[in-house]
């Protein structure tokens, strides 16, 4: 199997959070926007974290943190880990698996934000193709 690329997938635009959202901004934008994860950027458009569903459970609910008096630069997830667009979506399947994460922040070679994939992503896309080389057969 040939499998296809991140910059293949059909990347929808990425929504993002920024610097300075007090966490109840943050549960509210996840849900009119029905996501669980997005990634954070700064005042420049830099991508400096990612923060999920999880991030809000273990670092904010459990420890009865205020949701509004906590900031997203608190309690996201700062030690980013990225997809470029021309690795295979093996490659980010793999690295989704071995950090056990449901969503990864695709990047260029300057580290700017190009979208944000999710493991949903991944296995539709590598499924359709076991579909259509099945089908084929």
């Amino acid at each position: 199997m040939n499998l296809k690329r991140v910059e293949e997938l059909e990347l929808r635009s990425t929504l993002s959070l920024k610097m300075g959202m007090n966490i109840r901004e943050v549960a509210q934008f996840f849900h009119k926007h029905k996501i669980g994860a997005a990634p954070v950027l700064d005042q420049d458009g830099k991508l400096t974290g990612v923060f999920t569903e999880r991030d809000l459970l273990f670092k904010v609910v459990s420890p009865s943190k205020d949701p509004d008096q906590v900031l997203i630069d608190e309690v996201m997830t700062k030690d980013i880990v990225t997809v470029r667009p021309d690795q295979s979506l093996q490659d980010a399947y793999i690295l989704m698996n071995d950090i056990r994460c449901r969503h990864l922040p695709v990047v260029d070679a300057s580290g700017t934000l190009l979208s944000f994939i999710s493991i949903r992503d991944v296995m539709q896309s590598i499924m359709q193709e076991v579909v259509d080389q099945f089908m084929a057969a």
